[in-house]
């Protein structure tokens, strides 16, 4: 929760209604991050693992002496890193390495230094004609959730609306996300103390609409955010937008960690801001068909790790 970056501004760019202006206020200069004295990329190993930092953490140039958290990584970044060394340069690299080795040159080095191995298998749509497994994340989760609740695993997204609003145009933006990614219409259910999950149809998702004044709205956001989950039975995005009246509302998602995590949720704004322009338009969006859900990755998982399961096959 800490800033990567502060920008110090004489004053701050308003709109006509006195609100913050967000698409004014200037671009952060990342070249600010790293106190280290820049020197470049010395052989290929280190252009190649330069590149990779460079696209994942958006910044310009990345020195053989800079550090991968001092430059904005965090855990989830590492988790993606080690990702695209695998797709980039075909190495395996336990995100482990990434904390040990956190300086760009020492990093390279340690990805040259591994043999490549064999690599995990790619993912692949798997056929479905059995029981789908819970991915082990899945599994802990649902335990968790069994044995304490999962309050600390909500996942909310406030937002303030204001002028002209199609709420209907609002609705089906949400519910063609939930559409297309299975995960957040997914139950978790269970049977002789295994776990596993099931995907359901969108239909039957809506945004709840509710009309309070602004006095009434710190408690009803609050019990709403709070509001537990059953695993079992409902989507894992549930969606509530408040009415003030005057043109002015308050947008409140809640996804449950057990379908979405940061990574996830910066792709998932993308898509509201391109479905609902598309939507509210009339025009045809631009987002790309997915091929892959996260029930296929959870088979994956499964079977690279446990072997073929009779619930799968």
């Amino acid at each position: 929760m800490v800033p990567m970056i502060w920008v110090e501004l004489e004053e701050m760019p308003l709109t006509a209604n006195g609100k913050i202006d967000r698409k004014s206020l200037p671009e952060p200069d990342s070249s600010e991050l790293s106190s280290r004295e820049y020197v470049a990329p010395r052989n290929e190993s280190e252009k190649q693992m330069a590149l990779i930092w460079q696209e994942l953490l958006g910044i310009d140039k990345v020195g053989v002496h800079d550090d991968f958290f001092e430059l904005g990584g965090h855990s989830l970044l590492a988790t993606r890193l080690v990702s695209m060394i695998r797709k980039e340069l075909k190495k395996e690299v336990e995100i482990a390495g990434v904390f040990e080795h956190t300086e760009m040159s020492a990093l390279a080095e340690y990805v040259s230094s591994l043999s490549s191995g064999v690599l995990l298998p790619s993912i692949k749509v798997e056929e479905r004609t059995g029981r789908i497994p819970l991915s082990f994340s899945q599994e802990r989760l649902w335990f968790l959730d069994q044995l304490q609740g999962t309050l600390a695993y909500h996942m909310p997204i406030v937002m303030r609306l204001e002028n002209a609003l199609n709420v209907a145009v609002l609705e089906e933006t949400l519910k063609t996300i939930v559409g297309r990614h299975e995960v957040l219409r997914t139950n978790i259910l269970s049977e002789e103390g295994y776990g596993y999950q099931e995907v359901i149809s969108q239909d039957n998702w809506s945004l709840t609409q509710k009309t309070i004044s602004e006095n009434q709205l710190e408690e009803s956001l609050a019990d709403y955010l709070a509001n537990p989950f059953d695993l079992a039975k409902d989507y894992k995005l549930r969606g509530c937008l408040y009415d003030l009246g005057n043109e002015q509302y308050i947008l409140a998602c809640v996804f449950h960690h057990i379908a979405s995590d940061g990574w996830s949720e910066d792709i998932l704004i993308r898509e509201f801001d391109e479905l609902y322009s598309a939507l509210l338009s009339g025009k045809e969006t631009t987002l790309p068909e997915l091929t892959l859900q996260y029930a296929d990755y959870a088979i994956w998982q499964r079977k690279y790790f446990e072997g073929d399961r009779k619930s799968v096959v």
